[in-house]
């Protein structure tokens, strides 16, 4: 049995950040604490707008004098164009690359050679780790396991990225980050912390994310439907290349769904059934 499974995750990219404030900076933009970020060590979190939503959602990892920003390639424009907005007076720099991720998953007991960790690996949780691909490395993409069975581990453990449709129209306080470190009520000012910490502190968060199990492959950010047809949420990740019975998550009304509750999406009238 393979000690090593590879995944194709070429739709990541990453910005870096990097320059003689590039921390201070952050941490006036982040919703995360980043002086509390390890080397080599790699949390999700988000850049919002002043109105609290959701700019840009992604695996935060240190190295040696820079931090790197890992999202989808389709979300990373966007996600830069944001960030240069506060910049102006920050001694930093960026730059991006696209197409640059793989996936590893090991076995239990395995001990990566030396060489991966010069720059080139770093945990994402539990045993998945990301490997950055080196230029004019050769990758033989035949033998890489799906995109779709590495996405779907991470649905089941609430992590999820942006779609183009979804940025700008969520709070942190309803995606778990907090419960994921990358939220902090503590570390001081951030972009659109006045709306998200009076959402939390004030108890008007009416919103939560949840785990279903779709029939088919659901449309982001269609309606959920309750037995009597009313809408109680929407859908807002889901693996994009997956075109049949998927885990995929949800933000519906804080109210009291039990797991295995049916529901119904609204216009691919797919069966959605609540986990935990």
């Amino acid at each position: 049995m393979n000690k090593i499974i590879w995944y194709n995750l070429l739709e990541y990219g990453y910005i870096e950040i990097y320059g003689k404030e590039y921390n201070s900076f952050l941490q006036s933009q982040l919703t995360c604490d980043i002086r509390k970020i390890k080397k080599n060590e790699c949390i999700i979190s988000s850049h919002c707008n002043r109105k609290g939503r959701i700019i840009s959602l992604f695996w935060i990892h240190k190295i040696d004098n820079s931090v790197r920003l890992i999202m989808p390639n389709d979300v990373i424009d966007i996600a830069l164009e944001h960030l240069k907005k506060y910049s102006f007076f920050s001694k930093i720099y960026f730059r991006i690359k696209k197409f640059s991720y793989l996936g590893i998953k090991i076995k239990k007991n395995y001990v990566f050679p030396s060489s991966f960790f010069k720059k080139k690996i770093v945990k994402i949780f539990e045993n998945k780790y990301l490997y950055c691909i080196s230029k004019n490395e050769k990758i033989n993409f035949e033998e890489l396991s799906s995109i779709n069975i590495w996405e779907q581990y991470f649905i089941k453990k609430y992590h999820f990225f942006l779609f183009p449709e979804t940025i700008g129209k969520l709070l942190p306080n309803n995606t778990n980050l907090e419960k994921l470190k990358g939220l902090s009520f503590n570390k001081g000012c951030f972009i659109g912390q006045e709306i998200i910490a009076r959402t939390h502190f004030l108890g008007k968060n009416t919103k939560k994310l949840i785990l279903l199990h779709s029939s088919g492959k659901p449309k982001i950010l269609e309606n959920i439907k309750n037995e009597k047809n009313q809408d109680c949420g929407k859908i807002i990740f889901f693996s994009k290349k997956l075109n049949k019975k998927q885990f995929c998550l949800a933000i519906i009304k804080n109210v009291s769904y039990q797991e295995n509750k049916i529901l119904t999406t609204e216009i691919s009238k797919h069966t959605v059934i609540i986990k935990k």
